[in-house]
């Protein structure tokens, strides 16, 4: 993804509302370039500094202690197998993509949480394999 469909796509289209509303919270981004993570000045960069944005960036190498990762694979599965053949845009993608991850699943992965940070303790910050 690039920096300015970043920008004009998820950082205004998605996260602005959230802000513009007054809606509390930091952004949590991995390591992807198009985030803004580079050297020097970008137009990801400007926007966040304009808006205010509180962000940070989870290094590539931590724990993944986010449940939402596991059902990532299950979307872009999803997309991968029907972009070409639905003539749908990508947003219907990944909304028909996650409608289709049963509730006991995204279930099983949030319980699963209180496990992963007991590993995440254990391996005194290691990766733990989820």
């Amino acid at each position: 993804m690039s920096l300015q469909i970043y920008r004009d796509n998820i950082l205004e289209g998605a996260v602005r509302p959230w802000l513009d509303a007054g809606e509390k919270f930091v952004l949590e981004e991995d390591g992807d370039s198009g985030h803004g993570t580079g050297q020097g000045h970008n137009v990801v960069k400007a926007w966040k500094e304009e808006h205010g944005l509180k962000h940070f960036f989870n290094t590539p190498h931590s724990p993944d202690l986010s449940p939402i990762e596991n059902c990532w694979r299950a979307v872009k599965q999803y997309i991968s197998a029907n972009i070409s053949i639905t003539g749908l845009g990508l947003m219907e993608l990944v909304l028909a993509g996650w409608k289709r991850i049963p509730q006991p699943k995204i279930n099983q992965m949030v319980d699963s949480m209180v496990v992963r940070m007991q590993q995440v303790l254990a391996s005194e910050g290691l990766m733990t394999g989820w």
